[in-house]
């Protein structure tokens, strides 16, 4: 089983698309092979952030009679930091116009312990066999592509670079709490029984936020997120408004895009 690791970075997120390449996957497929026979691999995103991909050609439940294809993927870390990720496995046909996919809905949070993603059916054995053509290379060859999403809040080492920062960091965590009602959100976030307002157009510029909005209705204004911890949401939340253009951090409005600057303010974040 070989592995292959691309990496791209998009401000706070990194992106790792792993392709696990498995040959004569059919010759596994078939009896006597126990169900609980798979190929294993280790890899590793950066220094302190490593996982481990178990696939099962003929699945894992011994109570079912048809197979299924299962895949089991563990992220483990060592970093200070507080990292969330979220996992998306697809088989691609080699043409390029077919593609069977299974999509993680929310990031999830893996500080100082392992997170496990079990796609148990991700698709039936059957299918792939039938399609072979389509979806098994030459020597057998099998592709699984999984797309690694890695969102790192260094809260803890935040202080050092945001010296000059933090009088506008605590006032934009004073107007995310809005108890004058001054602000005019448009969405809220809730994690337990804390709940987040901002607005949409300016903490979308933030790829994990944008994920979330993404994956619902645009017409939704409220977004329930059990994976996340309060505080690095919050801290998520904040970096949003210092790193988008669409937010005065003079004025402390927001602003349509394309309108005038509502101020004269001329300082290194834009406004």
């Amino acid at each position: 089983m070989s592995v292959k690791i691309k990496k791209t970075i998009k401000k706070s997120l990194l992106i790792c698309n792993i392709e696990f390449e498995m040959e004569r996957f059919f010759i596994f497929c078939l009896h006597p092979k126990s169900r609980r026979f798979c190929f294993e691999s280790d890899f590793e995103i950066q220094e302190g952030i490593e996982g481990t991909i178990r696939v099962y050609p003929r699945g894992t439940d011994d109570n079912i009679l048809e197979n299924w294809i299962s895949v089991i993927t563990s992220v483990r870390t060592k970093s200070e930091s507080d990292i969330y990720a979220k996992l998306d496995l697809s088989i691609r046909s080699f043409d390029g116009l077919e593609k069977i996919e299974k999509l993680s809905a929310y990031y999830r949070f893996l500080h100082s312990r392992e997170e496990v993603w079990d796609m148990s059916k991700f698709t039936t054995t059957q299918n792939i066999l039938q399609h072979g053509g389509k979806f098994i290379g030459p020597m057998g060859t099998l592709k699984l592509y999984l797309t690694l999403s890695v969102h790192l809040d260094r809260t803890a080492n935040r202080w050092i670079s945001s010296i000059y920062d933090a009088p506008v960091r605590r006032r934009l965590r004073e107007m995310l709490k809005n108890k004058t009602g001054e602000q005019r959100f448009d969405i809220m976030f809730t994690i337990g029984k804390c709940q987040f307002q901002a607005h949409r157009q300016v903490v979308k510029c933030h790829p994990v936020v944008q994920g979330i909005l993404q994956r619902s209705d645009p017409q939704c204004q409220l977004f329930d997120l059990p994976n996340f911890r309060p505080d690095s949401f919050e801290n998520l939340l904040i970096d949003s408004y210092m790193d988008s253009s669409l937010f005065c951090k003079r004025c402390f409005i927001d602003r349509k895009k394309g309108a005038w600057s509502c101020c004269n303010a001329k300082n290194k974040y834009g406004s």
